[in-house]
Formats: C-alpha cells, sequence, structure tokens
C-alpha cells in the first residue's frame, strides 16, 4: 500500500479528473451542450471546456512541484561529494 500525504491525495484526485474531462466519454456529454451553446463569452464553448482543464492541470502540476515534499529532491554539490 502506498504512503500518500494528504497533498498527494489531492493532486494525483486533481490530476485523475482532469485527464477525465478532456477524454471522449465526458466529451459527449459536453458537445450535447456546445451544440445548444455554440459560443460563450465570445469563445467556443468545447474549446473553452478544454482550455479550462487542461490549465487545471498544469496549475497542478505547478503548485505539487512547489508544495508537494517527496517532489523535493535535494542533491549534494559536487564540493561535497570530493
Amino acid at each position: 500500500m502506498l504512503n500518500l500525504t494528504k497533498g498527494e491525495k489531492i493532486f494525483f484526485t486533481v490530476i485523475i479528473i482532469s485527464l477525465l474531462m478532456v477524454n471522449p466519454p465526458i466529451l459527449g456529454f459536453i458537445n450535447t451542450f456546445a451544440q445548444s451553446t455554440p459560443l460563450m463569452w465570445g469563445y467556443p464553448t468545447l474549446w473553452l471546456w478544454l482550455e479550462f482543464w487542461y490549465v487545471v492541470a498544469i496549475v497542478t502540476f505547478l503548485v505539487g512541484v512547489l508544495k508537494l515534499k517527496n517532489w523535493q529532491k535535494t542533491y549534494p554539490d559536487d564540493e561535497e561529494v570530493k
């Protein structure tokens, strides 16, 4: 069993949700909405949906890199090794 911290669980949950939201089964539901409302705020509805979830994934990765302790590895300097 993996010992994940609360932050890692949140990270993986958000990434999995964002990956699911841009895949064809979900896009079928969004496409029916996009057919009835082709433009939202002057942009194509499906494009906005995809861009939103891509931004969510990118921001999640950036926050994960900065906040998750397991991703912050320190390496010894070359002088310390000698």
